[in-house]
């Protein structure tokens, strides 16, 4: 039996979005980024407003918005469109949460989870 990949009408707007995004906040600040090195802190904060970090695919016990991963890839592969490096800033973030996803208990679950989906500070993570 073949695969499907037709994105569903969710997933046409996720990646609209996530596009338009790129093309009006990410594209036209890139070379400044590059230029300086500074982390774009300012583009991380409207791309979490607008639902658009990995908190969109966690799981909305914890705050998140529970898309799916499809959905969640759309929006890595368009703001990578805008720019790889901030894109990574932006999408690097989900790489702490989802390791406390899987091997966090329930109270780590509970604690940090919840601060990587405050849309009003959002928190980038690390891994060593």
């Amino acid at each position: 039996m073949p695969l499907d990949f037709t994105l569903t009408p969710e997933q046409e707007d996720i990646k609209g979005l996530a596009h338009e995004f790129a093309e009006k906040e990410i594209r036209p600040v890139a070379a400044h980024y590059d230029e300086t090195e500074d982390f774009p802190w300012p583009v991380l904060k409207k791309a979490h407003e607008v639902g658009l970090t990995p908190v969109a695919s966690m799981p909305e016990a914890y705050g998140g918005g529970g898309l799916d991963m499809i959905a969640n890839m759309l929006i890595a592969e368009e703001l990578h469109w805008g720019c790889a490096g901030i894109a990574v800033a932006i999408t690097g973030t989900g790489l702490a949460a989802a390791a406390i996803l899987a091997m966090g208990n329930e109270a780590q679950k509970q604690r940090w989870i919840g601060e990587f989906c405050n849309a009003k500070s959002p928190v980038v993570g690390a891994m060593g």
